[in-house]
């Protein structure tokens, strides 16, 4: 578990060069078993919070987080190699495309993508951050970015600065 949330946390916060451009759907391998599976809530598209099972698989340089809400399954992907990038699968297109944005709120333990159009609370998966780096996170609740059309770091924030960097669109 501290591996993929290493991945996000350097993506959120290194300011790295996120790639927009989708490419092809690579499937998870139906005999790969998950790094961990999670039982949580979801929401999508600020509707009600749902149940939700959350599966993650290590594929080298990607890390998939797969989230079942009912017969809905929201894929997300977290890049390192050859460029670092935060992205989502649209089924319709059968793409990956970059987020807009991406928050983290630690008191609640949620992650949330484009706004709040996709949220997950994963009680072990942000604490686990204070942990392994303590300094860093002390007394920080609050995490935001906002990538530009190319899916490049924009700006970046830390609780009550976020409203004056970012304002409310994030």
């Amino acid at each position: 578990m501290p591996l993929p949330a290493r991945r996000f946390f350097a993506l959120l916060l290194a300011g790295a060069s996120f790639l927009a451009s989708p490419a092809t759907a690579q499937s998870i391998p139906p005999d790969q078993k998950p790094l961990y599976e999670l039982e949580t809530d979801c929401s999508i598209k600020q509707g009600p919070i749902q149940k939700c099972l959350v599966d993650v698989y290590d594929q080298g340089t990607i890390t998939y987080y797969r989230h079942r809400i009912g017969n809905q399954v929201e894929l997300i992907r977290i890049s390192d190699d050859p460029e670092n990038r935060i992205e989502r699968f649209n089924p319709q297109t059968k793409t990956w495309k970059s987020v807009a944005s991406a928050s983290a709120q630690f008191s609640t333990n949620t992650v949330c993508f484009n706004g709040r159009e996709f949220c997950v609370v994963n009680p072990n998966f942000l604490s686990s951050l204070y942990e392994q780096r303590p300094g860093e996170y002390r007394e920080r609740d609050l995490v935001k970015v906002l990538f530009d059309a190319d899916g490049r770091v924009k700006t970046s924030c830390f609780d009550d600065g976020c409203g004056q960097a970012i304002g409310a669109g994030l």
